[in-house]
């Protein structure tokens, strides 16, 4: 679920900075401004992952708090 959301980023992202640019379709140049922001976007997925592991580990370590 998360990388279909970081590719859907990704394309909206590369796509709307492609038109930006000038261009009405995708060259080289666009290709490589739409991988730059696929990869931004799994990247920034992997990062917010390995930073909140250890916040993960530090709770379920503690002793939850049991439901009514």
């Amino acid at each position: 679920m998360l990388a279909g959301g970081a590719a859907a980023t990704g394309l909206l992202c590369g796509g709307s900075l492609t038109l930006a640019g000038g261009d009405s379709s995708f060259d080289a140049r666009g290709l490589i401004v739409l991988a730059a922001c696929c990869a931004a976007g799994v990247g920034g997925i992997l990062a917010a992952g390995g930073l909140s592991r250890p916040l993960l580990r530090a709770v379920t370590r503690q002793a939850g708090a049991r439901g009514e």
